[in-house]
């Protein structure tokens, strides 16, 4: 069997990057991969036969990227998603790719998760230089890596596979069909591996470093599972109500010095050398923490789980409860919402309140990219509160309520379309990774909603500020989004309606808009109706669609 040509590429050019390698070494009795690892790396377990090692190493297993792009891969990683995601003890991970002679060796599989994680937001440049043509490419080869040593159970410690395991949630290909292997296959691994394994024990005092590190995976396991649940309206695996879990406090997190070695050798790293950003970011992460819990209560009482079957699959999926009379329980989730948002506004540290702040601000600071990151998680647990309200069609509800939970809609988008821009002008789309069109989807018709009553005032704030929003999401597509998670209908009434920010498509160009005069044409595998049936749109998004394209329709 031979590599494939981007493969050899990375050969070529990891052999130009100064090599993590040890000095070649004459003694026969090191087995062949541990003589093709890194000093820094585990032995791979001896049961793997000479077969199994030749497969490795024709996928590439052994090709580990040179010292000066690993640095750039572990710096992006420690910059965009270590901070609100710190599963990992900093010291015990860096300290022996710099320390020689360090006792501690660091897993390859969760190395190449950690690779991929960096890799969905280092500088093209750096893969560009390993061989890789796109960002897609070189997140999707760092992932098959990963999950071949899984499959091939060649990580003894279970701890290092929950951690990998969060890491691999991160990443999601599309193009790939029927593979069971997906972001809520990962998560669950990681929940149920992190259960098996008692992380949720004996969280009341953690003194030493590995406890702190096990209430951080735990914490990270809980904050990454609603996370997902919210953005793929999946039922989250576990709930914060079954038990109390001790919340995170500073004690928990790195927030001493680190080792020499590892000081020297990342001083460059705002992480690293600076004890003020670290703590800055670590009460971030506890606030996201608290923002968890907020999001698990909303999901568990304003959503029931439902077995949705089609042609191909069978999933559990989350839908609004039809059978609750209590409106006041929405408002009351709102005012708790709204309590969290007024405490980390006026705490002095982060000034999330006042959005503005945003343009004064390097998009090189990781502390605002991590503010944007949490700020649109909050903006996204007020539209899984709200929208179900809005949509409810299927009994009487009051108008009042309706109405209050529509204006808090209209804000939302308001404050999202603001947040766009300022991401916009900080170039930071390339580098959030909010709930991707389940977010922004709602957001883009609550603004098209007050724009169909004047559809011929193309100037309005409203139309400017759903071109922001689709401007991030068009620089979200390198990041990975499911393209299925956008509705073909959509995209056909924005063209129809010419109001498309940009010639390129920001959603797949597989559709072309009708000609004038022609019934509007849904392609075939819509995902309208998968959107419908799974709560991503309600009723009331449908019917504005076909109100759009009914409205274009009479102008004709």
């Amino acid at each position: 069997m031979s590599r494939s040509p981007e493969s050899e590429n990375v050969l070529r050019s990891s052999s130009q990057d100064p090599s993590w390698l040890n000095q070649p070494t004459d003694d026969p009795h090191l087995p062949t991969g541990e003589m093709e690892l890194p000093h820094f790396i585990k032995p791979l377990p001896t049961h793997l036969t000479s077969e199994d090692m030749d497969y490795l190493r024709h996928k590439g297993i052994f090709d580990i990227p040179g010292m000066q792009s690993c640095t750039d891969l572990l710096h992006s990683y420690v910059k965009f998603v270590h901070p609100l995601l710190p599963l990992l003890d900093l010291e015990t991970f860096l300290g022996p790719m710099v320390e020689v002679g360090h006792p501690a060796k660091i897993s390859l599989l969760l190395l190449y998760a950690v690779m991929c994680s960096g890799a969905a937001h280092v500088h093209l440049d750096a893969l560009y230089k390993l061989g890789y043509s796109s960002r897609k490419s070189a997140r999707r080869a760092f992932f098959e890596r990963a999950r071949l040593l899984y499959d091939l159970d060649c990580e003894p410690d279970r701890l290092s596979l929950v951690q990998a395991f969060l890491l691999m949630t991160y990443w999601y290909d599309s193009s790939i069909r029927g593979r069971y292997k997906d972001r809520k296959f990962w998560i669950r691994e990681s929940v149920t591996l992190a259960q098996d394994l008692g992380l949720d024990l004996e969280l009341e005092n953690c003194v030493t470093q590995r406890q702190r590190v096990m209430k951080r995976i735990w914490w990270c396991c809980f904050m990454r599972d609603q996370f997902v649940a919210l953005m793929t309206w999946t039922p989250p695996h576990f709930r914060a109500g079954s038990h109390i879990i001790p919340m995170l406090v500073l004690d928990d997190f790195e927030i001493e010095d680190y080792s020499k070695a590892v000081s020297n050798t990342f001083n460059e790293w705002a992480f690293i050398n600076d004890e003020r950003t670290r703590i800055q970011l670590a009460m971030l992460c506890i606030e996201k923490a608290k923002l968890s819990l907020c999001i698990d209560q909303i999901l568990r009482v304003r959503y029931i789980s439902m077995r949705h079957e089609s042609k191909t699959q069978t999933l559990s999926i989350l839908v609004p409860k039809r059978d609750t009379n209590d409106d006041f329980e929405v408002i009351e989730h709102d005012h708790q919402l709204r309590r969290w948002y007024q405490a980390i506004s006026t705490s002095g540290n982060f000034d999330l309140k006042d959005s503005t702040t945003f343009g004064t601000i390097k998009a090189s600071d990781t502390l605002t990219i991590q503010r944007v990151h949490l700020k649109l998680l909050f903006l996204s647990a007020l539209i899984a509160l709200h929208r179900p309200q809005v949509g409810d069609n299927s009994r009487a509800r009051s108008g009042l309520f309706q109405d209050l939970s529509r204006t808090k809609l209209r804000e939302t988008a308001d404050e999202v379309g603001h947040l766009a821009m300022c991401m916009k002008e900080l170039h930071l789309g390339t580098h959030i990774k909010p709930n991707g069109v389940t977010l922004f989807l709602p957001i883009l018709l609550v603004h098209l909603q007050d724009i169909i009553p004047d559809m011929d005032n193309r100037q309005g704030n409203r139309i400017g500020k759903y071109y922001h929003c689709m401007e991030i999401l068009d620089s979200l597509g390198d990041q990975n989004v499911p393209d299925n998670l956008l509705p073909m209908e959509l995209e056909v009434a924005f063209r129809m309606l010419n109001i498309l920010p940009s010639l390129e498509a920001s959603i797949p160009p597989t559709i072309s808009s009708p000609l004038h005069g022609q019934e509007l044409l849904v392609p075939e595998g819509s995902t309208i109706p998968r959107l419908f049936d799974l709560g991503t749109m309600t009723s009331a998004e449908m019917s504005l669609l076909n109100d759009l394209c009914q409205h274009h329709q009479t102008q004709l």
